[in-house]
């Protein structure tokens, strides 16, 4: 009798629970194995003390039309008849405030936004020439200098408040793409291919589409947390059986199968030894591409009445145990000074807050005065991981000169810890300048074994995206290895159903008796 064919998935967020849910029910014995002590990855829905419950990583489902996540929540029940469109800021509700608490022009920055939006949408449009950009910076930052003028002429608005809206629409941009410097962002990221319908929240925490993705692993006994793959040995593993490859944990366990598929953010692939070693084609391809250091940090307000009241403070309370601020709008935009040509803020140590462009309502439209923002790059890294009180204190302290329009006070702060945390090292990729247009597919490609030839030998482990009459033995998904759709959970599922599909498809007609 024909043995089951079996496989090694390493990494438990979606790209690896993905693959292996499709593996396993195609039959395959898998074992998946996930460092830290839970799955789900960069999806994490949690209860935060005095924040009530947050979105950590992932946020919101881009896309309703050909998005696999979006699909697949509907076909688990999990978008209850549909889920309304939430936009991660509503121009429309949007309350503009300026550091030195001048008045904002809201035409003038709906004309920037527009500037910012048109040009990012067209980004890769006509630039095949020479004099081409090389970055999404370097795009948008000739659409704003073309429209520059005309912006002036049409809104009248003076020069530093110009400067300080479009600097908080180059942040905005950061914080989409994953990056903290779009003039590092190659154009190669024009590629991502925008999929209709808007964005939508999964209700209830987009952790219980991974916990719906993931139970049928759980149930059958296959995903082991805690183990931190370190080694894949796929040619002539020691001790492993013949034609195995076996992968090394740093618990001092090894799993055996006939393939494995490694499923990790970056600076973790990084870091995980190959035997044969990875080909310099996928290095080139690795190096070519960088995990942004992005993180929300979540502060609960209050009306200013509220504390003269003597109403508590105490972080450890309800989320809606405190009055909500009158009339405070679900999203807020903040506009700091900035010099001519300055596009970043300073954001070493407690300058961090000079960073935040804006606070959205944490949950969409529920005002509960609970509010999130978003930081990349050296500002995210400064409040990674570290304590509530001492973020707190920097936030209240660097944003003394918004409170006060906000007629509300500070009452805590939270921030994730995506940069911090060791086993992800950041939170979404973006391709950096010279990334060529292949990137994400070579990152893809498989190391494989041709037939007729013994495992590890000269050339092996130079496997396109065609394998032929090769047999894979280690494959690459995540949301790093998607094309179009890099950044993204969709991207992410989509990838690690490829690598599934290459396991079943080509593996499988290469096995023995």
């Amino acid at each position: 009798m024909r043995r089951a064919a079996s496989c090694v998935v390493v990494g438990g967020g979606p790209a690896g629970l993905a693959c292996a849910r499709a593996l396993l029910d195609a039959g395959v014995r898998v074992t998946l194995v996930e460092a830290s002590e839970r799955l789900g990855g960069r999806v994490a829905t949690a209860d935060v003390p005095g924040m009530g419950r947050c979105e950590l990583g992932a946020n919101w489902l881009h896309g309703t039309e050909g998005n696999a996540a979006h699909a697949l929540a509907a076909e688990l029940g999990l978008l209850d008849g549909g889920a309304p469109a939430d936009a991660c800021v509503n121009d429309d509700e949007s309350l503009w405030l300026r550091a030195d608490g001048a008045p904002v022009d809201v035409a003038a920055a709906r004309a920037v936004d527009a500037v910012f939006w048109g040009a990012y949408e067209a980004l890769g449009e006509g630039d095949d020439g020479a004099d081409a950009p090389a970055t999404v910076g370097e795009a948008l930052e000739r659409a704003w200098r073309e429209a520059l003028p005309s912006v002036r002429v049409a809104t009248g608005a003076d020069e530093p408040l110009l400067r300080a809206l479009w600097r908080s629409a180059l942040a905005l941009g950061c914080a989409i793409d994953g990056c903290d410097d779009l003039s590092r962002e190659g154009i190669v990221a024009s590629s991502y291919d925008e999929l209709p319908g808007g964005d939508v929240r999964v209700p209830g925490g987009f952790s219980r589409l991974t916990d719906a993705l993931s139970a049928p692993l759980r149930a059958a006994g296959c995903a082991h947390l805690g183990r931190e793959a370190v080694a894949v040995h796929w040619a002539n593993a020691p001790g492993a059986p013949t034609g195995a490859v076996r992968v090394h944990c740093a618990s001092g366990e090894a799993f055996d199968a006939d393939a494995a598929v490694v499923a990790l953010p970056l600076p973790v692939l990084a870091r995980l030894a190959f035997s044969p070693p990875l080909p310099p084609r996928k290095l080139r391809a690795a190096a070519a591409l960088e995990l942004g250091a992005v993180e929300k940090v979540f502060a609960r307000l209050r009306p200013r009445s509220a504390a003269a009241d003597g109403a508590s403070g105490d972080a450890r309370g309800d989320a809606r145990g405190d009055a909500v601020p009158a009339g405070l709008p679900p999203s807020v935009r903040l506009l700091w000074p900035c010099a001519e040509g300055e596009q970043t803020a300073p954001t070493t140590g407690a300058q961090w807050p000079r960073a935040l462009f804006g606070l959205d309502a944490a949950r969409g439209g529920a005002h509960d005065g609970v509010y999130v923002g978003w930081l990349t790059g050296a500002a995210a890294r400064a409040v990674s991981g570290r304590p509530s009180a001492e973020l707190t204190a920097e936030l209240r302290a660097g944003l003394s000169a918004f409170w006060p329009q906000l007629s509300c006070e500070l009452v805590s702060c939270v921030a994730t810890a995506w940069a911090a945390n060791r086993h992800y090292g950041g939170s979404y990729s973006f391709p950096l300048r010279g990334a060529p247009a292949d990137v994400a597919d070579v990152l893809a490609e498989p190391l494989v074994r041709r037939d007729g030839g013994g495992d590890g030998g000269e050339g092996e482990g130079e496997g396109g995206r065609e394998c032929g009459d090769a047999e894979p033995r280690v494959l690459f998904c995540g949301e790093a290895t998607s094309a179009r759709h890099f950044g993204t959970v969709h991207g992410a599922i989509e990838s690690g159903t490829r690598e599934a599909v290459r396991f079943l498809g080509i593996l499988g007609e290469h096995r023995h008796e």
